[in-house]
């Protein structure tokens, strides 16, 4: 999806909902897809999601991140929150199934199922498919 064509339906739906005053930007994000600042009163969208996506997944995540900022800073994803989303039309739940840059981290399990990270894993890893263990590798040239 176009940047500037998200922001414009950020803006849009922000208004909708009273958040005219919190501010909207893009970030570099590439483990999320979204994020509610109460702090700063602004809400953020990865650019890379935003342009990797279309624009239904992008709407659907606005949404979500106004829904973060209609139930305060404490809700979470619980079940407050969960009913906000839900108002809104927003299934209350995680969303995996979108496209993200992959990570610097590259994961085979024994079965041969791929893994992404993009941090340095710290800790051991198994495979939500097959329970294997995971072996990572730095795709970063030497």
């Amino acid at each position: 999806m176009n940047l500037e064509v998200a922001r414009k339906l950020a803006r849009s739906l922000m208004e909708d909902y009273d958040f005219a005053h919190w501010g909207f930007a893009f970030d570099r994000a590439k483990a999320r897809h979204g994020q509610c600042d109460y702090a700063r009163q602004r809400i953020t969208l990865s650019r890379y999601f935003v342009e990797l996506n279309e624009e239904a997944l992008v709407r659907e995540t606005i949404l979500h991140e106004i829904a973060h900022a209609i139930a305060g800073a404490k809700a979470g994803h619980g079940s407050r929150w969960q009913t906000v989303a839900r108002n809104l039309g927003v299934r209350p739940v995680a969303r995996k199934a979108s496209t993200m840059p992959p990570g610097r981290y590259r994961g085979i399990c024994p079965c041969g199922h791929p893994h992404s990270l993009h941090r340095k894993p710290k800790r051991d890893y198994a495979c939500n498919t097959c329970r294997g263990d995971i072996r990572w590798y730095d795709t970063r040239p030497n």
